[in-house]
């Protein structure tokens, strides 16, 4: 365990280097740090099913019903619903997600653009691993391009972007 720490750390320090070696700037005050108990890091390695508001391993009309409420401010989520619920990947819960359930539902749509992921399974694999943060390594340092769905795996915080924030969370993890 500890070996492997180092090898983390290390593994955070050469990419700080590197991305500093590209002109990407690289800071973080107390407020970027993600401290070890928060939900941000108990949801690495939750399977998110896209469309399944309800978490029920189904996509039906309770799943839209549900997000109704929520559009119209009368159900909250947690953060793996907000996930399951932005079926359009655009990381805003609104009509158009609801529409978007409801003709997958009636077979208007076939997919959504975002697929069912693994938080932190970036290359999709079944394993969460430094393979992934590899991945995300060169993501960062912009040598790799992503899908939509290997982009929300990769948000580990679910903020809308994957930075070095995202890798701290998931090499912290696998610590």
């Amino acid at each position: 365990m500890k070996k492997a720490k180092k090898v983390i750390a290390g593994l955070l320090a050469v990419s700080s280097m590197a991305l500093c070696m590209t002109g990407i700037s690289v800071s973080a005050s107390e407020e970027d740090i993600t401290p070890y108990n928060t939900p941000t890091l108990n949801n690495i390695g939750t399977h998110i099913m896209i469309g399944d508001v309800n978490l029920d391993g189904r996509i039906n009309i309770s799943d839209t019903v549900i997000l109704n409420g929520y559009i119209n401010n009368n159900q909250s989520f947690t953060e793996i619903q907000k996930r399951a619920a932005d079926v359009d990947a655009n990381y805003t819960i609104d009509k158009n997600d609801s529409e978007m359930i409801t003709n997958y539902i009636v077979h208007l749509i076939e997919d959504f653009p975002c697929k069912s992921y693994t938080i932190g399974d970036i290359n999709f694999d079944g394993n969460i691993d430094m393979d992934d943060v590899n991945k995300m390594l060169l993501y960062i340092m912009n040598k790799e391009s992503f899908s939509i769905t290997q982009h929300k795996a990769a948000d580990i915080n679910n903020d809308g972007t994957v930075d070095m924030t995202d890798l701290s969370s998931l090499t912290t993890y696998l610590s």
